[in-house]
């Protein structure tokens, strides 16, 4: 997007410095609205694949393989697209509204269309945050417990929210805010912080979904795992490192009780 973006000014900057519409602008914008689609799909998938990750590692399901958990995030990424133009549509509605209201306001210039203006933007700025922080988990949940509707996902998502509020708030205020700050500090390399953002906070929403299921549906790494697809009674025990759980490596109470059997 940066390279078309540049590439049409360099064409077009005598025109644009004079004010007016270059003839190709039609062109320009329709390649970066193709550019725009591709990069929230992209996005998308890789957000979910590091999802996916993240709650294969709590299942215990090791080792983890990169392309397995993007050809299951694949098989998931139609109802991954619905959330997001639906959220998408919710964030350009409550956005687009009080810009209208202040631009009534500024061509009338009453003191009631301010008024007016003022509250309507704070009530969509709340509702807006209402909705993050109620819609954090629908990732999670999408790719976790196979939600086949986006609907729903919002939903379950919705529901493992209530009264953890001021809990999801604070964690995910507090590392963007700390992000932002340093994209302030650094200014022309804030790239590079938003590179190392992206998967934090992809991290952050999986264990915040995962908290919520262990204290609101005591969630076991043997449930997630069923979850997931994994048969935990067929499966071959395995360690943090990948490799098979040896006899040695099974405490000698166990092993005693496995003996009998």
């Amino acid at each position: 997007i940066l390279i078309t973006t540049g590439f049409y000014y360099s064409l077009n900057v005598s025109t644009l410095q004079q004010g007016e519409i270059p003839q190709n602008f039609g062109v320009f914008a329709a390649a970066l609205m193709v550019e725009s689609i591709i990069y929230m799909v992209f996005a998308i998938a890789t957000k979910a694949s590091l999802t996916q990750v993240v709650l294969e590692s709590y299942a215990g399901i090791f080792p983890i393989h990169g392309c397995v958990s993007f050809k299951k995030t694949l098989s998931r990424l139609p109802t991954l697209l619905c959330f997001a133009v639906i959220l998408w549509l919710i964030l350009f509605a409550s956005t687009i509204l009080p810009a209208g209201l202040w631009a009534a306001q500024m061509n009338t210039g009453s003191t009631i269309w301010l008024i007016f203006a003022i509250v309507v933007t704070v009530i969509c700025f709340v509702w807006v945050v209402y909705l993050s922080v109620s819609f954090v988990c629908t990732m999670p949940a999408i790719m976790a417990e196979r939600q086949l509707s986006a609907t729903n996902s919002m939903r379950r998502s919705h529901y493992l929210s209530i009264g953890y509020f001021c809990y999801i708030f604070s964690t995910t205020f507090l590392i963007v805010a700390v992000a932002y700050f340093v994209v302030l500090v650094l200014g022309p390399f804030a790239h590079f912080v938003n590179i190392i953002l992206f998967p934090i906070l992809s991290i952050l929403s999986t264990v915040i979904y995962l908290n919520l299921r262990v204290c609101k549906e005591d969630l076991t790494r043997e449930t997630l795992a069923t979850e997931l697809g994994v048969d935990v009674q067929s499966e071959v025990p395995m360690m943090a490192t990948g490799m098979p759980v040896m006899k040695e490596d099974i405490p000698l109470a166990e092993k005693e009780e496995n003996d009998i059997i």
